[in-house]
């Protein structure tokens, strides 16, 4: 790789970035543990977050009042219109509250409906919440009614402490000691773990579509070839402090891993099959004197409906690849 960005690490660099102290500290400390991949971003896009932040706790007390969702004071993220015309935004109280009402007036289990409360709980008002630490360190704003939000990457997790831009600049381009430890996993590594964690995601998340599993096939081939392409970059020599070393046992527990979710994926896939199949064949028994076809007209009770799939999607899983078959 002839360059790479750096953001992250500058958090912990006071001459570089405006932050507030409590957050920091909060990175400062943060272990590879307390990193994730969140969905607290109203626009739907995956969010690098940290545990524990201040809005991270201003939310969940707002959920546990029985109040959750921002006021929405900027108004920038406002592309919803779910349920009124005038767009709303995802983090609102305005849309959460109709969502929230929408989802316990349905008739699915309570771990579910619980699953989807929570979903739509989490979603955070990120054009106030990422501007708030810059605020409370600058004295505009206090950290009781502005609760901070921050985006870091896992590569952070490294770091552990604070530094000056000479020592960070420094380490950047190798003209001082190393601020990271030796065993810290090489970037491929730290990617193809994160590109697993999404996958899986998205299998989780997979209504086994035609379109759905056209994307999750796309996405299998290309984490396989990605894999074999890191495989090859470990053989090569490495830099001076390049650990190389870690991307052949990661490939190894990731591809396992892999191929574990893919193997769920089709059995469920199978199983939506085979459902697909039953119905198809399934025949509507008819009344006497043909009364069935004018129950539903004269107020009667009407044949039982079986759940129905797409002409598209039965086709598609009657008819898979050997790999989702």
């Amino acid at each position: 790789m002839d360059l790479t960005g750096w953001a992250s690490p500058f958090l912990l660099v006071p001459e570089a970035t405006c932050v507030d102290i409590p957050t920091r500290k909060l990175l400062k400390n943060a272990e590879q543990k307390d990193l994730y991949v969140s969905d607290v971003s109203p626009l739907q896009i995956p969010f690098n977050n940290v545990r524990k932040t201040g809005s991270e706790i201003w939310t969940s007390k707002r959920v546990s009042a029985g109040r959750p969702g921002s006021a929405c004071p900027k108004n920038f993220l406002q592309n919803n219109t779910e349920f009124s015309q005038k767009p709303i935004c995802l983090a609102s109280r305005k849309y959460q509250e109709k969502k929230l009402a929408e989802i316990d007036g349905t008739a699915l289990p309570d771990g579910e409906k619980g699953r989807l409360r929570r979903k739509v709980v989490e979603k955070t008002c990120i054009c106030e919440h990422l501007g708030n630490g810059a605020l409370i360190a600058l004295g505009m704003a206090k950290e009781r009614t502005a609760p901070p939000l921050v985006c870091p990457g896992p590569n952070i997790a490294w770091f552990n402490t604070t530094f000056t831009l000479k020592e960070m600049v420094d380490h950047i381009y190798r003209r001082g000691p190393s601020l990271v430890p030796a065993e810290r996993p090489h970037m491929f590594a730290a990617e193809i773990v994160m590109y697993v964690d999404h996958f899986e995601r998205q299998v989780a998340s997979c209504s086994c579509s035609a379109r759905e599993l056209k994307t999750v096939e796309e996405f299998n081939q290309n984490l396989e070839s990605g894999m074999d392409f890191c495989l090859a970059e470990a053989l090569k020599a490495p830099y001076p402090g390049e650990n190389l070393a870690s991307i052949a046992p990661c490939v190894e527990t990731q591809r396992v891993r892999l191929r574990g979710i893919v193997k769920r994926l089709e059995e469920r896939m199978r199983a939506v099959a085979g459902n697909a199949a039953e119905a198809s064949s399934r025949k509507a028994t008819p009344r006497e004197d043909g009364k069935a076809e004018l129950a539903g007209l004269h107020g009667g009770a009407t044949p039982r409906q079986e759940p129905k799939v797409r002409q598209q999607d039965q086709a598609y899983l009657l008819t898979v690849k050997p790999e989702y078959a």
